[in-house]
């Protein structure tokens, strides 16, 4: 059964941190083409997961002025002082035992011991990206186009010039690339690493030496433009928006290395139309237990689920979110003006569906129904082809029916209370997509 859903103005803290740390340091000539507007905004700009702590787990933010904070789940924050920085900062990797700090200008800085950092060796100066460990490397894009490797995170030289890309098995025809692209976003899964433009090229490579190119805009028709390249290995997914309509997000991910990319479809936002949440600019994603969270402008966290009609915004500040870490259930949402939280991200997760989105489900994409009624309820009228397990025998019986804890289950009884206790007892058996369907007095289709 769907329930009225409003946009929740979380309750708790958002943390703005009042000074700034001010840090000496100059800012070489970049050659870039353009500066990011970003770069005129202060605050943080992205979040990474350091590890764990005497104080609990432990995050890294990073942001304007050079500044980056390591922030503890219990909201306390340490400033970690750099060695002449001021730049704009804008990536994080920690990697078996290193901790790599990137930004503008070819800032690109380490640490071993996540307290002292030193800059690296061989950096250019132009702005760096992203940064990936892949193949037991690691990597740095530059938006000039450059990709730099390292075998140790300290000195680094120069692996590949994206403009040099061939044609991928995926470009449109008569379609070359631009003698300079401007790189925008960097990552890795692990089999592919990849880049993107701004105008929708789309960079990848198997061993981070040689490297194709597609244009995504020239394949699929014109009028998008991309913002960010997100790791959720085995998949990547960029984020981005539509060219005539800036305040309407759309995403795409791939899981054969680039060679395929499908839509991410946002049909309905709390049981509304996606427009009545615009302008609406997803800047950064993760995924939990299934689900993607992303964080948005206007201080929202939106919650996108495997059903185009089951997604959720909540409403954290007025700040722009740009960054999301997570450990566990700890989520740091970081943000303009140095605001962040720390949240629960179960209290995100989004459970609920719609006889319409179950139907099509059932129908196309393999979910199955489950009723966990008694014998005698199913027996009298059931949801036709639903499978029948009482809820008193879900724990029990579940592993032995679904090995695969991907699988979409889809719970309804009567009323939806059992139905939400069957949800409870998957969700900590480790099945990450589930969802409560309801009552069946809720269903309009075909039962018997």
């Amino acid at each position: 059964m769907s329930r009225k859903k409003i946009l929740a103005r979380v309750v708790g803290c958002v943390c703005a941190l009042a000074m700034l740390m001010q840090f000496t340091g100059c800012q070489p000539d970049t050659g870039e083409a353009s500066v990011p507007e970003q770069y005129a905004v202060k605050g943080y700009s992205f979040a990474e997961y350091e590890g764990e702590s005497p104080k609990g787990d432990s995050f890294l933010a990073c942001g304007s002025d050079g500044r980056l904070d390591r922030i503890y789940a219990d909201k306390s924050v340490e400033n970690i002082l750099l060695p002449d920085v001021d730049n704009y900062l804008t990536q994080i990797l920690v990697r078996d035992g290193i901790t790599i700090v990137g930004g503008q200008s070819g800032t690109l800085l380490y640490s071993t011991d996540g307290k002292e950092f030193t800059a690296c060796k061989g950096a250019t100066k132009s702005d760096i990206v992203g940064l990936a460990s892949f193949q037991g490397k690691y990597y740095a894009g530059t938006r000039n186009g450059v990709v730099l490797v390292s075998d140790d995170g300290v000195s680094w030289k120069k692996c590949a010039s994206l403009s040099e890309a061939s044609a991928s098995s995926g470009a449109a025809e008569n379609w070359s690339l631009s003698s300079t692209p401007e790189i925008i976003s960097f990552t890795a899964t692990a089999d592919y690493i990849a880049g993107i433009t701004a105008d929708t090229d789309i960079f990848m490579s198997s061993d981070g030496t040689n490297w194709n190119a597609m244009n995504y805009g020239e394949t699929i028709g014109d009028g998008m433009t991309f913002t960010k390249i997100v790791n959720l290995s085995p998949s990547f997914f960029i984020l981005g928006y539509y060219t005539d309509d800036p305040g309407w997000p759309f995403m795409i991910f791939s899981d054969s290395g680039g060679e395929i990319w499908s839509a991410k479809s946002l049909d309905e936002i709390n049981e509304e139309e996606p427009g009545s949440f615009a302008p609406l600019n997803i800047n950064h994603i993760c995924v939990f237990e299934g689900e993607l969270r992303g964080v948005c402008n206007s201080g929202r966290v939106l919650t996108i689920t495997s059903c185009s009609t089951c997604n959720e915004i909540s409403e954290l500040s007025e700040a722009d979110m740009r960054g999301i870490a997570l450990s566990g259930t700890n989520m740091l949402v970081v943000g303009d003006n140095f605001e962040f939280t720390v949240l629960n991200a179960l209290d995100f997760r989004e459970d609920e569906i719609t006889p319409e989105q179950a139907y099509e489900d059932s129908l196309y994409n393999g979910a199955v129904i489950v009723d966990v009624r008694s014998k005698e309820e199913f027996d009298e009228r059931h949801i036709k082809g639903a499978l029948h397990i009482p809820v008193e025998e879900i724990e029990a019986r579940l592993a032995t029916e679904f090995f695969d804890v991907t699988t979409e289950i889809i719970f309804y009884c009567a009323a939806g209370n059992r139905s939400k206790t069957a949800l409870k007892t998957a969700q900590q058996l480790g099945y990450l997509n589930v969802f409560n369907l309801g009552g069946l007095s809720d269903w309009p289709y075909e039962t018997e």
